[in-house]
């Protein structure tokens, strides 16, 4: 037969329930925390970026074709001036300039370096000015059409892909 003392009463439904808000508070805290700094980031490096900023949006990125498909996809900052595209991931800290005479082609695409999306994402190809040659990157955002008007790009058949 067990002691006692290693016995532990049920907690009671109010106990529970208050560690249970503390704990979604604390994780809401977080991650708050978290967005806000890599966003602060992303503010902070894209003031590198020449020119008053004629369209900006959170824009989730699929990655880089000259990274590679094991590339870190991740949600960033896209701004667009007169002279460049430049998105800023917020986490890990990464700035990527596409200079808009560089860019050969802007359209749409279901897929990119095989990460497949349900809607379509905006896909800029341009020449690099690094050994690699041209690079593509395809990014999430949600309102597509604005962007595709400013770059001059067109939406792809559906079953298009990269």
């Amino acid at each position: 037969m067990a002691s006692e003392r290693y016995l532990h009463p049920c907690m009671s439904p109010t106990i529970l329930l208050v560690v249970l808000v503390l704990s979604l508070l604390a994780s809401v805290l977080v991650a708050l925390w978290i967005v806000r700094t890599g966003r602060n980031r992303a503010l902070a490096r894209l003031a590198e970026v020449p020119g008053p900023v004629r369209r900006t949006t959170a824009a989730t990125s699929l990655g880089l074709a000259s990274l590679g498909k094991g590339h870190v996809q991740g949600t960033g900052t896209l701004v667009l001036t007169d002279g460049e595209v430049a998105f800023a991931q917020w986490r890990p800290d990464r700035l990527v300039r596409i200079p808009r005479a560089d860019i050969t082609e802007v359209d749409t695409a279901r897929s990119h370096l095989e990460k497949k999306m349900n809607a379509d994402v905006l896909r800029i190809r341009w020449v690099s000015g690094e050994a690699a040659g041209d690079d593509t990157i395809a990014l999430y955002i949600r309102d597509l059409d604005p962007w595709l008007e400013d770059l001059g790009g067109t939406r792809s058949e559906p079953d298009a892909g990269a």
